[in-house]
């Protein structure tokens, strides 16, 4: 995990030309759940909702494409993902060519589930699953 005060919130940044997913900075909900007395189960429900209205990326043969992406992060996940760093995350696609909007939508789960639970060890056994972000990029217009 990163300290906050390496959050590229308020720092200049270079602009990635290509996908990288070490641009997401999640920060933990821990210490400030403490700092506010809240331990063990949460007294509360809720989700980070973003929206990306213009989640763009090159199809194999170079044609720009373009849609609309809708990420659900549940309140029970370790971490917070930075907006900033979301938000370069997802600049990172423009210019990276992909097979289609299923490969994608893939991509975006398998890394925000895995900056969302960053630190978290899940045990896993037969017929439990693991955490995942919720309908995470559920919704397509492409």
């Amino acid at each position: 995990m990163h300290p906050q005060h390496q959050s590229p919130l308020g720092q200049k940044v270079h602009y990635a030309d290509q996908y990288d997913a070490g641009l997401l900075f999640p920060i933990p909900r821990a210490p400030q759940r403490q700092a506010l007395g809240i331990t063990g189960a949460l007294p509360f429900l809720g989700a980070d909702l973003w929206t990306a209205f213009e989640l763009s990326w090159l199809n194999p043969r170079g044609k720009p494409q373009v849609a609309l992406a809708q990420i659900t992060v549940p309140c029970e996940s370790a971490n917070i993902i930075e907006s900033k760093s979301l938000k370069l995350y997802l600049g990172s696609f423009n210019n990276t060519r992909f097979a289609d909007a299923a490969e994608v939508q893939a991509r975006l789960r398998t890394d925000l589930t895995e900056a969302a639970w960053r630190g978290v060890v899940v045990q896993q056994s037969v017929g439990v699953p693991t955490r995942s972000i919720s309908r995470a990029c559920r919704s397509w217009t492409v």
